[in-house]
């Protein structure tokens, strides 16, 4: 794939970038250096931090994350062992200590600008727009969720490993030296378990091996290539068939389905490449607008066509490896959870941009090259500024669902969300209303609604809605609420057995739950409730009191 531009110029018009590694690292590591001070948004950093807390702690489950998926052990589509573990090792470091965990969503970062540097290079774009482009990356603030959102790490994660799996795969076709093709199947292993998208790094490989470096496909270090690859492939088939998640099975009629409905996301995600002004902490497709796209393809079209000497079969695939590495976002199934087009999936995807700018008169053209580089520098600048004030979105919760119902008004959850983390207790009411409006069986709101009512003191108002959200997901945590209605009732028998289904159900709980020092079922008998309760407070266990507490006893 080459991508020089042989524009002569003297010598003395020429840019000579002094330590491109280390001004990459400092410029990417300082755009997100506020973020070190930012808390968590309650969406998965919550459940993944938080929740997980007992988790995190047990250090064998570096090994039990291969077997299990990411949101839960058997009802998730999702099979992402390493992140798991990238999670559970960074709280056996600094616990719920938030910062910990921003500053290595930084150093991921900035690793990963570094070895796309390093994989332009390879791919022989000039060292100066290599140098430039990466810059791009570092500061769009399109990118801003995969670092200042801690559960954003997964994508940093899987760019950094893809694009060792690129540098080392071309190493290995230039060179055939066989440790690069070892390093280049660790890359892509790794990268597997990371994240489901590595399927597309795949053609990606293939794309920049075979026909944008016009190599032949059938000669000997190719075909290792090729075939490692597969094998590197099935080795994680097996055990994410094994592992206790949900498969679903992608049919060609399911796979044509969600293209056909979720193409129109592509032109949003364009546009807010091109022209980033329309971003969301929580985008939806109904609420992201379609303009900013348009307007940013025919941008693209113009560029292309006024560039010189235009190197077709690069620009195609370029093209395919930002459709490829989309492709995944886009398969993923509608649901009231997860009808998001979050903005951090777009990190991997931006690599095929990056590679068709060099093909543009953005880059083709007869200016000067210090004149030039300039005008990129201004760009960068530009970019930066956007990130800084964009990133801040991400630094509280209620930033992050103030935001997300300023940009996706439409969404039941974002409003929901808001209303339970707002510092303005007046909009809990007008925002709790509209999102039953939006969708009254939205998962958790009247669970959210529930707990609302029962901190203004209505606890026999919220029983209804308890009922309601274990009718419709059956969340657990709506039996020990129940449990303090029956209480508030003087129903002892059906608060014991509300209270014994949330213990059974908790599973979250399991090390409490086979604690000899926790509520037993045959302690809580409910003739003797009002006897036992002053018995489990003398047991001075934290598990029970915080029970207790929440119950009001």
């Amino acid at each position: 794939m080459d991508y020089k531009i042989t524009n002569k110029q003297d010598d003395d018009e020429k840019i000579n970038i002094k330590k491109p590694i280390l001004i990459l690292a400092l410029i990417s590591f300082l755009q997100y250096l506020p973020t070190l001070f930012f808390g968590i948004t309650y969406l998965d950093d919550y459940l993944f931090i938080l929740r997980f807390h007992n988790y995190n702690q047990n250090i064998e489950n570096l090994i039990t994350s291969f077997t299990r998926g990411v949101f839960d052990y058997k009802n998730s589509l999702y099979y992402r062992p390493l992140f798991l573990d990238s999670i559970l090792l960074n709280y056996k470091i600094c616990g719920e200590n938030f910062m910990g965990y921003h500053f290595i969503n930084i150093l991921l970062h900035v690793l990963a600008v570094i070895l796309l540097y390093k994989l332009l290079i390879k791919i022989k774009v000039t060292s100066v727009h290599a140098f430039v482009l990466a810059l791009f990356f570092a500061v769009h603030p399109a990118l801003a969720e995969a670092v200042a959102w801690i559960p954003g790490r997964n994508d940093t994660l899987l760019a950094i490993f893809i694009f060792s799996f690129l540098i080392q795969s071309i190493k290995f076709n230039e060179t055939g030296k066989y440790m690069h093709l070892l390093l280049s199947c660790l890359f892509l292993l790794v990268s597997f378990y990371t994240k489901e998208t590595t399927f597309f790094a795949i053609p990606v490989g293939f794309f920049i091996i075979h026909i944008a470096r016009t190599e032949k496909w059938k000669s000997k270090n190719n075909l290792f290539l090729d075939f490692s690859w597969i094998f590197c492939f099935l080795i994680w088939f097996v055990s994410w068939s094994f592992a206790s998640i949900k498969h679903i099975s992608l049919t060609p009629k399911i796979i044509a389905y969600q293209l056909y409905h979720k193409i129109p996301v592509v032109i949003q995600y364009i546009g807010k490449i091109f022209i980033p002004i329309n971003l969301s902490v929580y985008p939806t497709q109904k609420d992201t607008v379609y303009y900013l796209g348009y307007i940013s393809i025919f941008f693209i079209l113009l560029i292309i066509l006024k560039s010189k000497n235009k190197n077709w079969n690069a620009i195609f695939s370029s093209i395919v490896i930002f459709f490829l590495f989309l492709i995944p976002s886009l398969l993923i199934p509608n649901t009231n959870e997860n009808s998001q087009y979050l903005e951090h999936r777009l990190y991997l995807p931006f690599l095929g941009i990056l590679l068709l700018l060099p093909q543009t008169i953005l880059f083709k053209n007869n200016l000067k090259e210090k004149h030039l580089f300039r005008v990129y520098l201004f760009f960068v600048a530009l970019l930066s500024a956007i990130n800084f004030n964009y990133q801040q979105n991400f630094s509280s919760p209620n930033a992050f669902w103030t935001n997300a119902v300023a940009t996706s008004p439409n969404s039941c959850s974002a409003n929901m969300m808001l209303a339970v983390h707002t510092k303005n207790k007046e909009k809990c009411e007008p925002l709790f209303q509209k999102a039953f409006i939006l969708n009254p069986k939205q998962k958790y709101l009247n669970f959210c609604y529930g707990v609302y009512l029962q901190q203004k003191d209505s606890i026999l108002l919220s029983e209804s809605y308890f009922v309601a959200e274990l009718k419709n997901s059956n969340f657990y945590q709506s039996n020990f609420y129940l449990a303090r209605i029956a209480i508030k009732k003087n129903d002892l028998k059906t608060a014991y057995n509300y209270l014994n289904r949330y213990l059974q159900n908790n599973p979250h709980f399991e090390k409490e739950k086979n604690d000899s020092l926790t509520i037993d079922t045959t302690l809580l008998q409910p003739e003797k409730m009002q006897e036992n309760i002053t018995k489990l407070k003398e047991l001075n266990n934290p598990f029970i009191d915080n029970i207790l507490m929440q119950l009001g006893l």
